[in-house]
């Protein structure tokens, strides 16, 4: 059985250095698993309350550094989620974030 595969692409992507509290800055969302970043910045006490450090939106719309529960899991967004594709009681069981440079 082939596994549900979803795919999110931004048209870029930056993280600030520490001075900027490495803020995401995200550009326009396009893919079919839901944009699972909209409206990110870091807040403070998220990364421990849901287990991983992210970029989190009034904590949180995803999270791909969680707890690896492996599929449902009823403990309340700390697996590895991605809200608009599964939810918060469903952990990934597998992700891949590719960063490369924009050419022109």
């Amino acid at each position: 059985m082939k596994e549900d595969v979803r795919w999110a692409k931004y048209d870029y992507f930056y993280i600030s250095d520490e001075n900027g509290k490495y803020k995401l800055d995200i550009g326009n969302y396009s893919g079919n698993a839901g944009d699972g970043l909209i409206m990110t910045y870091i807040t403070t006490n998220c990364a421990e309350k849901y287990k991983g450090g992210w970029w989190y939106a009034k904590c949180h719309s995803s999270n791909l550094n969680g707890l690896p529960h492996k599929g449902n899991h009823s403990s309340y967004a700390d697996g590895i989620n991605w809200l608009p594709f599964r939810g918060y009681h469903y952990s990934l069981k597998y992700t891949k974030l590719s960063i490369r440079p924009r050419f022109n």
